[in-house]
């Protein structure tokens, strides 16, 4: 794929966290040499890199000597983590139109995208003062949303979970609360871009990584004004500070999650495999394996009754409370970074 368009588009490219002021174009739509930003020319070079199915090796070679600006390049909101988790054919590319890509190899095989991450925090370590350093700007490549539906690369690694090792190894172990709980604007959280493609072994790992952030921050109630804060774009979810979990577990009336478009919109989920179908089942699913790693005797296995009210809500757009008993005996666990 061409980056002409990213060239003639580069007014909209950002760098470090302020978005850049618009650039006067040339006669050929391109941005003069002289007033591009400094990391743009290594930015290309990487896409074009990993868009080309080339080596690991040759990604090494082309992280060497870029500095953390290079790195920390955007396009219209897309970083690095965006493009490391996606498969070649469709960085930077939309692809609702067509059928999900099923194998997790095709193009550049999984072992060799994990590499390329690893390569990536290797060279980040560099220049970030050790591995703290690393796997910070990596949360934050992680949790920065692109313009276009103010995707984070958590979605991204949601859709494409066919990716599984990727996802878990890269993904889940550096997001962040902010990144996990962030709504596209069509209010899809991570696990929703997931089920929305039939992932559905991806979709619980998201899920229950979701409502674990929920879980600590029902039992800290400083914490609840930072979900407040997070939820306030999200239509989906009228905050209500007694109802934690209820605002992160939701359903969603959105036609392309139920599976009711038309294949000229884009890609149809089958039937028995739509979003909604899916998060319908693995909702109650991820409630009782939570009931049964819950600490102590104060952990009481979910009934029948209790799988069922947890269904019921999912089915009708909004978690509610059904799983007010998990918080409450969820005892204490992994705190995840906000930021």
């Amino acid at each position: 794929m061409s980056l002409a368009p990213a060239q003639a588009a580069a007014e909209e490219m950002v760098a470090g966290e302020g978005p850049m002021r618009a650039r006067p174009l040339t006669a050929e739509g391109r941005v003069p040499r002289e007033i591009q930003p400094p990391w743009q020319s290594a930015f290309c070079a990487i896409v074009d890199h990993l868009q080309g199915c080339r080596s690991v090796l040759g990604f090494r070679q082309l992280l060497e000597g870029l500095s953390l600006e290079e790195l920390r390049g955007m396009y219209k909101g897309q970083t690095l983590a965006h493009m490391l988790v996606t498969p070649p054919r469709w960085v930077l590319r939309g692809d609702e139109m067509l059928e999900p890509p099923q194998d997790p190899d095709e193009g550049l095989t999984q072992d060799e995208a994990v590499q390329m991450i690893q390569a990536l925090l290797e060279r980040l370590q560099e220049l970030a003062g050790g591995p703290e350093g690393a796997a910070k700007q990596w949360r934050e490549m992680l949790e920065q949303p692109d313009r276009r539906h103010h995707e984070t690369a958590v979605h991204l690694a949601g859709r494409y979970g066919h990716r599984l090792r990727l996802l878990e190894q890269w993904v889940l172990p550096f997001a962040s609360r902010h990144a996990l709980l962030c709504p596209t604007s069509h209010v899809y959280l991570c696990y929703h871009s997931s089920l929305r493609v039939a992932r559905q072994e991806a979709g619980e790992r998201l899920l229950r990584a979701v409502v674990e952030v929920g879980l600590e921050l029902a039992a800290c109630k400083d914490s609840r004004l930072l979900l407040s804060a997070a939820l306030h774009d999200n239509p989906a979810a009228a905050f209500q500070p007694e109802d934690v979990l209820g605002q992160l577990v939701y359903n969603l009336k959105n036609k392309f999650f139920r599976g009711r478009n038309k294949p000229e919109e884009g890609y149809v989920s089958p039937p028995g495999r739509t979003g909604f179908e899916l998060l319908s089942a693995t909702a109650p699913q991820v409630a009782a394996e939570l009931h049964a790693a819950a600490a102590g005797a104060a952990a009481r296995p979910p009934t029948e009754l209790t799988a069922a009210t947890a269904g019921a809500h999912v089915a009708t757009g909004h978690a509610g409370t059904f799983m007010s008993s998990v918080a409450a005996a969820a005892g204490r666990r992994r705190r995840r970074k906000w930021r």
